[in-house]
């Protein structure tokens, strides 16, 4: 008697969003313990990158003073979680982790992403809670 399989799991085929995004990761105020150098609400650009049916975000980069990168499966709905880190460089051994959630949504140049994202310290209390709006970059 063979043995069970668990369930088939197709391959998404996430063409239809593949390439580059960008927008905007807006978060509200500082709500985590202790203090930060900023406790005021913020909004920075985001890259997203869509490559076979995985998804990667950036924030900041050599051009700022932190790093952020979170990535996740685009699931058969188009919604994606991701799950990463960012870091100060100043401070790279004390990391924040971001998760972050949102769906693919419309068709052409109507193309968005839209989701929320969260960001906790090492201990999971939530620092900042975030929107996110993006749009596809066309193709050159």
């Amino acid at each position: 008697m063979p043995a069970p399989r668990g369930p088939v799991v197709a391959a998404v085929d996430a063409s239809r969003v593949a390439g580059t995004w960008r927008g905007r990761m807006s978060c509200g105020e500082w709500t985590g313990p202790g203090q930060t150098a900023n406790p005021n609400p913020w909004s920075q650009p985001v890259t997203l990158v869509v490559d076979g049916s995985n998804a990667v975000m950036t924030r900041g980069g050599a051009q700022t003073d932190y790093d952020e990168r979170v990535s996740g499966p685009i699931a058969g709905d188009f919604s994606t979680t991701m799950q990463g880190q960012g870091a100060m460089h100043s401070s790279p051994g004390a990391p924040w982790f971001t998760q972050a959630s949102g769906r693919f949504e419309g068709e052409g140049s109507a193309q968005r992403f839209t989701g929320t994202a969260s960001l906790r310290n090492v201990h999971g209390n939530v620092m900042r809670s975030c929107t996110l709006s993006l749009a596809r970059v066309p193709a050159p």
